[in-house]
């Protein structure tokens, strides 16, 4: 509406010039073409179906601008929304890692222990099956002794019951 009187303007401007030019086409190629109200209001009506057109797909990409910019804002607000949750769970993530190498740190200690334990068993196994051995042989020299030494006390004790008579 600010630019109606230049666009009155101009229109007026285009049909004078067409008619100048009509005057120049008669001249040098001796055709008429003549300028009527008709052209003039058909010149109108075609700059108004441009100008309805073109206001139209204006505001079509203008509404097209505004939407992607609301997605934009939208996406932006869910955005910031999700970074403040990565940040909490960001510290989440941070006590929960401390807690799972303190716990690692902890079964691998263990785990040595175990290791220890176990190795200390085994070896004292091992010495036991030694002793076992050693112990086995003794108690063979033993009883082997006590074997022959069992005629000798029967003997004793025939003898120490003849002396009792």
């Amino acid at each position: 509406d600010g630019r109606r009187e230049q666009v009155v303007a101009h229109v007026v401007f285009v049909h004078e010039v067409v008619g100048k030019y009509s005057l120049m086409f008669e001249q040098k190629l001796r055709r008429v073409n003549h300028v009527t109200p008709k052209n003039y209001l058909d010149f109108i009506n075609s700059y108004a179906r441009l100008l309805a057109e073109k206001d139209k797909f204006v505001e079509d990409q203008c509404q097209r601008l505004s939407g992607g910019l609301t997605k934009l804002i939208e996406a932006a607000e869910d955005l910031a929304e999700m970074n403040k949750k990565l940040e909490v769970q960001k510290v989440a993530v941070t006590e929960k890692t401390a807690a799972c190498e303190k716990l690692l740190e902890e079964i691998v200690t263990r785990t040595a222990q175990a290791k220890e334990k176990q190795e200390l068993a085994l070896a004292k196994s091992v010495e036991l099956g030694e002793q076992n051995k050693v112990i086995a042989v003794e108690k063979k020299e033993a009883e082997d002794a006590l074997q022959a030494a069992l005629p000798a006390l029967e003997e004793a004790r025939l003898a120490l019951s003849d002396l009792d008579r």
